[in-house]
């Protein structure tokens, strides 16, 4: 049998606890402040305001590196092209030294790589689990019968679907925040070898982006009635579970399985 002791103790930073009253704290103040819709995202961005700063700045680094790599390449390329005539140290310090960088670039940009993507689930997982440990801790406050804002349905959805999303949102904003940067250092490099003609390539990234922007947005409102849908269902699946005994009383169990399908075929349809 596996005891919890026999995973050790918790670093401090890693504690839900501590996550938690940050979260419920900064949340009163945005709260306080007016923020509505916005104040729970905004409160958990600012418990990790430090991880994800850390987080975009080696970001940043590892995106130069991985830029740095071509570059190199083609300097080495053009080194071994006019190849040295003999093997003294003078001439061939520069091959050496290429390589030696090339070797560098690409070794520093995979172990970071690997390092950002790992701290980058940890937050993630962190503000995931604070944000399910609060939604259990208020709704352990309450009853049914005191709970007229939120259906049970809308419950067990903020705990399995949004509070993943807000995981993968943790999880991508580095690398969100450095593509203006990722920009930035790729239309300076089209520039530099290609001159003004890039601006071809400029347009039709722009298109990309706009058409990309309609179809997040389409996609966005299929997802809210996406969401409707599924809390409806799970409202009434919920009371199913919870009222067996009822079901079985009235006779409502083929009722109940037909008004469940009914849901679940408007969730998919």
């Amino acid at each position: 049998m596996l005891f919890a002791e026999q995973f050790g103790t918790n670093k401090k930073e890693d504690d839900v606890e501590l996550d938690l009253l940050r979260l419920e704290a900064n949340w009163k103040y945005y709260l306080a402040r007016g923020s509505g819709d916005n104040a729970l995202t905004r409160a958990i961005f600012s418990v990790f305001r430090k991880q994800f700063c850390l987080l975009l700045v080696v970001s940043i680094f590892t995106a130069t590196c991985q830029f740095a790599s071509p570059f190199i390449v083609l300097y080495l390329i053009d080194y071994i092209k006019n190849g040295p005539t003999g093997h003294t140290w003078d001439e061939m310090k520069d091959g050496i030294y290429l390589s030696i960088a090339l070797v560098l670039s690409q070794g520093l940009s995979s172990c970071i790589n690997e390092q950002v993507s790992y701290y980058q689930v940890k937050v993630g997982a962190r503000a995931q689990n604070m944000l399910v440990a609060m939604i259990y801790r208020k709704h352990s406050k309450i009853s049914d019968a005191t709970n007229k804002e939120f259906e049970q349905g809308e419950i067990v959805n903020f705990v399995q679907v949004d509070s993943d999303r807000i995981f993968w949102l943790c999880y991508s904003v580095s690398s969100i925040s450095r593509v203006p940067f990722v920009f930035l250092l790729a239309f300076g490099a089209f520039f530099y070898y290609y001159k003004w003609t890039f601006l071809s390539g400029f347009v039709v990234i722009i298109l990309a982006v706009i058409t990309q922007t309609i179809t997040g947005v389409y996609l966005s409102k299929i997802q809210k009635r996406l969401m409707e849908a599924k809390d409806a269902r799970m409202k009434v699946t919920t009371e199913a579970l919870n009222y067996p005994k009822m079901l079985k009383l009235y006779s409502w169990e083929k009722n109940f399985v037909k008004r469940i399908q009914r849901k679940r075929q408007l969730e998919i349809k």
